[in-house]
C-alpha cells in the first residue's frame, strides 16, 4: 500500500506540473484536491513508521507547491494587468463614439 500511494502520489504532482504548463487552472484545482486525500494517508503512515522517504518526499512536495502557487501569481498579475489595459482601451473606444 506505501509504495502504491507514493507512486499515486508522485503521478499526481506530475500532473499538476504539466497542467501548469498548459495553464489548466481547474485540472490544477481538481489533482491538487486528489493529491491532498493521498497526502493525507502518506503522512498518517509517515508517523506510524517514522518513514524518512515519505517526510523527504512531502518536503520536496513543498517546496514545488510553492514555486507552483509563485507561477500561478504571477500568471493572475498578468491576466490583471491585461485586463486593466484592455479596459481602459473600451472606456477609450467608448468615450469616441
Amino acid at each position: 500500500m506505501r509504495e502504491e500511494l507514493i507512486t499515486k502520489f508522485i503521478s499526481y504532482s506530475e500532473r499538476i506540473k504539466r497542467a501548469l504548463i498548459s495553464k489548466n487552472y481547474v485540472a490544477i484545482r481538481d489533482l491538487d484536491l486528489a493529491r491532498r486525500e493521498i497526502l493525507e494517508k502518506l503522512c498518517g503512515l509517515a508517523m506510524e513508521e517514522e518513514s524518512q522517504e515519505i517526510f523527504s518526499l512531502v518536503e520536496r512536495t513543498i517546496e514545488e507547491t510553492t514555486s507552483q502557487i509563485s507561477s500561478i501569481t504571477n500568471d493572475i498579475k498578468s491576466l490583471d494587468m491585461l485586463t486593466a489595459k484592455k479596459s481602459k482601451m473600451l472606456q477609450g473606444y467608448q468615450a469616441m463614439n
